[in-house]
Parts: C-alpha cells; structure tokens; sequence
C-alpha cells in the first residue's frame, strides 16, 4: 500500500465492522470511523453506534422553547417585574431607615422582609427569566450552585419573615397587654436573625456540598437545580415540608384565628354598644 500506515486486513476489518454495524451511514459515523481509524480517537459516549444500528445520542442541541417575538415580549414583561421587585423594596428599606416614626418593632420585620424580596428581585427572578426563555442554563455549574444558594436563602428567608410577622400580629391581636410588653428591639432582632439563620442552614450548605457527599455531579452542564431533588427524594420531600408546607400551613391557622378573634372582638364592641343605648333609653323615659 506504499507509505499508507495501515495493513489491509486492519482496514477492512475496521470498515466492515462498522458497515455491518450501522444499517445506513450517516454523516455522524462516518466522521466517528474516520476519527478512530486515522487519529485514534475513540467514540465519546453521546455518540456511539450500537449492535441494533441505532446511534444513541445522550447530548443533543438545546432547540430554542419560545420564538423570537416571544422572547422579546416575555423578556420585557420580567425586567419590568424584577424592576419593579427591587424598586418596590427599595423605596421600602430606605423609608424605614429615614423616617424615625416608622421604626416600629412591626416595621422591623417588615424591613427584614424587603431585604429577602430585593434579592429576590435582584439576584433570583432575571437568571430564572434567562434560563427559562433559553430553555437551559447558560452560565455553568459554579454560578448555578451560587444562584441556587441565594435564590433558596432569600425565598426561605422571606417566608420565615412572612411567618414571624404572623406570629407577632397573632400575639398583638390576642394578647395586647402582656405581649406589648414583651416587643423589644432586642427580641425582634434575635427573631429575624433566627429567620436568616435557619435558611442560611437549610440550604447553601447542602447544595454546595451535596455533590461531593455522593462523589460526583449528576446535574447536566446545561440544567441548573439543587442535586439532591434529583438523586434523593427523601432529603427533597422534607425540605420542602420544613421550607414551604409547614410555615404556609402555621400562617394559615394563624390568620384564621387573628380573623376569629376579630370578629369576636366586633360582636362583643357592638353588644357593649346596644347596651348602653338601652340603658340611656330607659333613664331618658324615667325622667
């Protein structure tokens, strides 16, 4: 064969081999036989022929979900609502550090909270508009971890705040003498530093670590979302329960009450009001 590098028998086996493997050739195995045959490389495993003459492809291109108007349109309507998330939240913080009369112990809370939905507004709600108009996740598993560790840490942080703020108008509404007694500064700051606490707990932790606590990273280059709720359904189920379920449940009960209370407080206000027009009555008709 002059200087070709190959003995014939090598070739033809290599040929046949993939003739015979493949019903119909494509573009895909020509260039993967060609790359083994003359530069040794071997198949990757998003594309290796089969016995059956199937190509199984693991990785495929990421097709655009929406078209191009309706990303433009959709685009526009997320940047106004994150826009408005942070201004919103904003105008909040910087009324409550500027006016005195409304650094109230509820406003406290209040303030705590605007903090958890800035960054929301800030951090959370333009990279998931992004992945979701490009339909993957374009900036890497590093950024994807530190993305998660925010948007779950301020999401966590905004319902516990939500929660506390329950709490205390629960109190304030059932308990008005001894538990305004009990509203200091200093409780409030040890309750909203409770609230960020537990979430900073709950959450970045584990999604930083998780992948080295089962040996490798299971989630795609392209897809960004917390491992275990892929890998461990256990872990995911109670987390939500203790993120979600049970403070949106609690809330609930409590408002339930705060409204019963209410009422109740309005009926008896009324009969305390009819009586005194009868007892004013009947001393009007004495005379």
């Amino acid at each position: 064969m002059g200087g070709f590098p190959f003995e014939r028998t090598t070739v033809d086996s290599f040929l046949s081999r993939y003739t015979t493997e493949t019903s119909i050739p494509t573009a895909t195995t020509t260039v993967i036989a060609v790359e083994e045959l003359f530069f040794n490389v071997t198949p990757s495993v998003d594309s290796l022929p089969t016995a059956n003459g199937t190509l199984e492809v693991l990785e495929e291109e990421t097709e655009p979900t929406y078209s191009l108007a309706q990303i433009i349109i959709l685009g526009i309507i997320a940047t106004v609502l994150s826009i408005l998330t942070v201004a919103g939240n904003v105008m909040v913080m910087i009324s409550f550090k500027i006016d005195k009369q409304l650094q109230t112990i509820s406003n406290y809370f209040l303030f705590s909270l605007a903090i958890a939905d800035f960054a929301i507004g800030l951090i959370s709600m333009p990279l998931f508009s992004v992945t979701t108009l490009l339909g993957y996740w374009p900036l890497g598993p590093h950024i994807c971890d530190t993305w998660l560790a925010l948007d779950y840490l301020a999401s966590n942080a905004s319902v516990l705040n939500l929660l506390i703020i329950s709490f205390d108008r629960y109190f304030s509404v059932t308990r008005p003498l001894t538990y305004r007694a009990k509203r200091t500064t200093t409780r409030a700051a040890i309750m909203i530093a409770a609230a960020w606490g537990i979430s900073l707990l709950l959450w970045p932790p584990w999604i930083y670590s998780w992948p080295y606590i089962e040996g490798k990273r299971t989630v795609p280059e392209k897809e960004c979302y917390i491992q275990f709720i892929e890998t461990n359904h256990y872990i995911t189920f109670g987390t939500a329960i203790a993120a979600f379920y049970v403070p949106v449940t609690v809330m609930c009960f409590l408002y339930y009450r705060i409204w019963r209370e209410t009422k109740k407080r309005q009926k008896e206000l009324k009969n305390l009001t009819g009586d005194r027009k009868k007892d004013s009555s009947k001393r009007s008709n004495s005379r």
